[in-house]
This record gives C-alpha cells, sequence and structure tokens, in this order.
C-alpha cells in the first residue's frame, strides 16, 4: 500500500525528515527499522539497536522486532536484508532474487536506490495490509509472501510481484513523493504497478506481464461493477483501489507500448526529485513531453477522461500460399466510449496469432499491428505458420472491460486451396 498522505501540519514541500531513532526490544529479539544500524548494544538484559537516516525521508515510518531469522545477500552498494520467522524461510532466496532484480531494472529506469541497506521483515498476518514500504525498509505479511506457495507453474509469481512493487516504491513515495490530495495515490501506487510490470518482464518476459495486467484488468471490471456513482478518472482517484491498482496497470501498459519504454522510463525519472513534491500535473507535463504528437490525446484519454474500449474478433479465417506461408484474414470490431457515448478511434492496435487457445496459456507466436478505426475493420496478415487462434489486444494494453470476444478460433478459408490469393500486412 501506499504511504499516508502528509499530516496537515506537515509542509507538503519540504524535502523529508531525518530519523534517529534507538529501540529497545525483548531479550532474544531483533529490532528492524529504516535507516542505517548504527549501534547493537544490550542494556538492562534488553536487546538495543540505534538506526540513522543519511539523508532526508518521507515523514513516515514504522518497527518491527520478532525472533527473526536474518538472510543477507550483498548486491553492489546495497545490503539486502530478509527478516523471517526461523521456520519461514523457504521462499527467502526467491524473495531476495526479486529484491536485487528489482534494484538493478528500477534503478537503471529512474536512478539509484537511495539507501545503503533495503530491508524486509516478516509481520503478523493480521496486520491491516498486504505490505508497506517505509524508507529502506518493507514489513511484509507472512500470508502474502512468505508463506505462499510457489511451486504451481501456472500461477503468477506473486512472491516476487509483491516484493517488485514494494521495492519500487522506494522511487514512487519515498524519492517522488506526492503532493497530497486527489490524484497522489496515481503517482504512488500506479507508477508502483507500473515498475512491478517491468521488474516481472526482466524475470518472465513479456507473457507473464500480459497475464499480470490481464489479473488487474479483471479486477478493475469487478471494482467498477461494484462502486456506487461515477468513475474519477485516474488523474484524481482517491481511493478506489479498483482504479489505482487495477485500471492503472492496463493504462501504464499501454503508454508503455505507445510512446515505447525507454521515452516513458525517462520522463518520469524527470519527477524524482526531493526538492519538491510531485502533483498528477507534473507527471502529464512529463509524459505529453516524451510522447510523439499522435499519443498525446491518448495520454489525457486514458488519465483525465473515463474511456473504455470494445474489442472483439468476430471471424478469422486462412488461407495456404503459394510460398508456403498463410494469408490470414481477421474481421474486428472496434469501438471506444465515454460515460456511454461513442468516441471516435483511430489506433494502431495488436493482434496476436497463436498455435494453441490462449485461454489454456499458449503465448502468441507472433504480434502484429492492425490500423483500427470505430466499427468493422478486416486485417490481412502473411503469418509464417497457420495460426489455430487468433486474439486481438494480446498484451492487454487497451480498458476493455469485457474481453470474451477478444480471442477466436482461425477457420479454413472459402476457396482455402486457391494458392493464387495473397495480401499483406
Amino acid at each position: 500500500p501506499r504511504p499516508p498522505a502528509p499530516a496537515p501540519e506537515v509542509d507538503t514541500d519540504a524535502a523529508g525528515m531525518t530519523l534517529d531513532l534507538t529501540i529497545s526490544t525483548a531479550p532474544g529479539q531483533t529490532a528492524v527499522a529504516p535507516g542505517e544500524r548504527r549501534r547493537t548494544w544490550t542494556e538492562d538484559g534488553r536487546p538495543h539497536a540505534r538506526f540513522v537516516t543519511s539523508t532526508p525521508v518521507t515523514p513516515v515510518f514504522g518497527v518491527a522486532s520478532a525472533r527473526y531469522a536474518r538472510h543477507a545477500v550483498r548486491h553492489g552498494h546495497v545490503t539486502v536484508e530478509v527478516y523471517a520467522h526461523p521456520d519461514h524461510g523457504g521462499n527467502v532466496p526467491q524473495m531476495l532474487h526479486a529484491a536485487t532484480v528489482s534494484l538493478d531494472v528500477l534503478g537503471a529506469a529512474w536512478g539509484p536506490y537511495p539507501h545503503a541497506t533495503l530491508r524486509i521483515a516478516e509481520v503478523p498476518a493480521g496486520w491491516p495490509f498486504g505490505a508497506f514500504a517505509f524508507p529502506g525498509f518493507v514489513a511484509f505479511t507472512e500470508d502474502r509472501g512468505f508463506l505462499t506457495d510457489p511451486r504451481d507453474a501456472d500461477r503468477l509469481d506473486l512472491v516476487s510481484r509483491r516484493v517488485a512493487h514494494e521495492v519500487a516504491h522506494q522511487w514512487w513515495g519515498h524519492t517522488a513523493r506526492a503532493r497530497g490530495g486527489p490524484g497522489d495515490v496515481f503517482i504512488v501506487e500506479t507508477m508502483a504497478k507500473y515498475g512491478e510490470q517491468k521488474v516481472i518482464r526482466a524475470l518472465h518476459g513479456d507473457a507473464q506481464v500480459a497475464r499480470l495486467v490481464a489479473y488487474d484488468r479483471d479486477r478493475y471490471a469487478r471494482g467498477r461493477a461494484e462502486a456506487g456513482g461515477p468513475e474519477v478518472p485516474l488523474a484524481g482517484v482517491t481511493d478506489q483501489s479498483h482504479l489505482y491498482y487495477g485500471k492503472g496497470a492496463v493504462v501504464m501498459n499501454g503508454l508503455r507500448g505507445l510512446l515505447g519504454e525507454r521515452a516513458l522510463d525517462a520522463a518520469l525519472a524527470t519527477l524524482m526529485r526531493t526538492d519538491r513534491r510531485v502533483s498528477p500535473d507534473d507527471w502529464r507535463t512529463a509524459v505529453l513531453a516524451a510522447a510523439p504528437p499522435e499519443a498525446r490525446p491518448l495520454v489525457d484519454d486514458w488519465t483525465r477522461r473515463v474511456v473504455l474500449y470494445d474489442l472483439t474478433v468476430e471471424r478469422a479465417t486462412a488461407a495456404p500460399r503459394a510460398d508456403g506461408r498463410f494469408d490470414v484474414t481477421v474481421r474486428l470490431l472496434a469501438s471506444r466510449t465515454e460515460a456511454g457515448r461513442p468516441l471516435p478511434l483511430d489506433e494502431a492496435l495488436d493482434l496476436g496469432l497463436y498455435a494453441d487457445d490462449p485461454a489454456e496459456g499458449a503465448e502468441p507466436v507472433a504480434i502484429h499491428t492492425v490500423r483500427a478505426h470505430a466499427g468493422a475493420v478486416v486485417a490481412r496478415i502473411v503469418a509464417d505458420r497457420r495460426p489455430a487462434f487468433v486474439a486481438i489486444d494480446p498484451l492487454v494494453r487497451r480498458v476493455d472491460v469485457d474481453p470474451e470476444g477478444q480471442v477466436a478460433a482461425v477457420e479454413a478459408a472459402p476457396g482455402a486451396s486457391d494458392p493464387s490469393r495473397s495480401s499483406e500486412e
């Protein structure tokens, strides 16, 4: 979850606070907190530890203490530590690996990790969050990471995803600090969702990111169906998790496709400032500056309006060519709406070709870009192999709350035996 918004008495333009914290705890326990552990000692039979932050940090901190087993790796200039119950160490190697990959991937995108230590500490399942990121320190509930069974190959890598999300908050929330008010969770939580996508892509590739974003899209659809009242745009979101987590994940994945990852990351890196806090307007200015002119309206459509897509594959056929390849013809229906009103549509969309059913976990063997407009669209593609299925938006880059019609089996084209029929993408 996000760090809390600044309290009213806090100067929202201030750079943060320094922390000098001394903890006394029960015998046999280890205390964990933000900052560098400057000293440990025993006094009156109780362990003591002093933690000091070397630079100003967000004015929020937490403390955990338990009979921990400490696991640590040195990664560049950072010591990564995981503090776990002695019997809960099964996922610790995976958590350490996810944390170090997160430091590499996110540091390359948005600037070096600002602390000498990154700590992850197990806390009881009853705490009111799955995990919470303090400066340089993540409190992680036992049931959301330490006791998760990662052996099911068909499941998402939930352990790495959750670690990556919390590490991303070291940039989004603790370096780029939200100004406070509507849209602050878009800056903090939605950008952390984008960070977790980057890490999962580095660990597992685009296919698992697509599955992850599809999960977030469905989360948005469920929340939208259950929510009362009109939906607010992402740039004005407050406490609606289905928006800043679910919809936000799809939008950021779409923006990566629209701008390119390098341009998007460079734009976001300009927001990593400790001299001032960041607003949704600052985010907009940075991203629009990096977007090509034709993409700029979509940046606003996706973050400052409530625009939905309806993408359907009506029919797909394949016919053999004389050169051994296949002419694939796909009839699509595409539309965009805002509050039920139709909007113009003229965008490049992805079309995935599959050897097996994507509903069973198959990955696309090829992805082609087609130009779509509102209404019926006929796309013609030359494929090296005959596909069995076709899907529109296979990487989940558009907010379509009813994606059931996005996949179709490929049929034999009428007159498929005629090799003279050909068309180019």
